[in-house]
């Protein structure tokens, strides 16, 4: 029987990071899902998180321009560094829904309601519409995305590369 995940919420990382080292102890008893605001300093958490082999939860809503900086660089140690063993959602589960084609959003992966009334204008026409649904216009429709759209590009491109090279190998 597989143990229900504990889901440890840290709510100031730059503070809290180095708190996680107390559950390392209870991995090997059930599994551990460290949930992170994505503020500014969240990487720190991220990291250690991810060395004792805990999955993470990134809680994003409308980065700042320092917080949208380190989520590129998490998305990049998600992508590219080889001791990375667990998920780090919101990425993990944007690149199953983007490689398989399904029309799972942003509201879903986060467990969130969307927000009522319709997509602002600019959701319309956004290439990431099917996938993001407005999740990064709530709460304040006047937010910029364009560093939400550069992550969701690469987001594409991981799952695009990964079509790729299983393709290959089934050839």
């Amino acid at each position: 029987m597989v143990a229900k995940a504990l889901e440890v919420v840290i709510e100031d990382p730059t503070k809290e990071f180095a708190n996680l080292y107390r559950f390392a102890r209870y991995l090997d008893k059930q599994p551990i899902i460290v949930s992170i605001p994505v503020v500014p300093g969240f990487r720190k958490a991220v990291v250690v998180a991810s060395a004792l082999q805990f999955a993470i939860k990134l809680r994003v809503e409308q980065p700042d321009a320092e917080s949208m900086n380190e989520l590129d660089e998490t998305l990049e140690f998600y992508l590219h560094d080889r001791t990375v063993r667990q998920p780090i959602e919101f990425f993990h589960s944007s690149i199953n829904a983007l490689y398989h084609g399904t029309r799972t959003t942003l509201w879903e992966i986060n467990n969130r309601q969307a927000a009522a009334g319709s997509l602002p204008v600019e959701c319309k026409t956004c290439e990431f519409q099917f996938h993001c649904k407005g999740f990064f216009k709530s709460p304040s429709p006047d937010y910029s995305c364009a560093g939400i759209k550069r992550i969701l590009g690469k987001l594409t491109m991981a799952a695009a590369e990964l079509k790729s090279m299983s393709a290959r190998t089934r050839d």
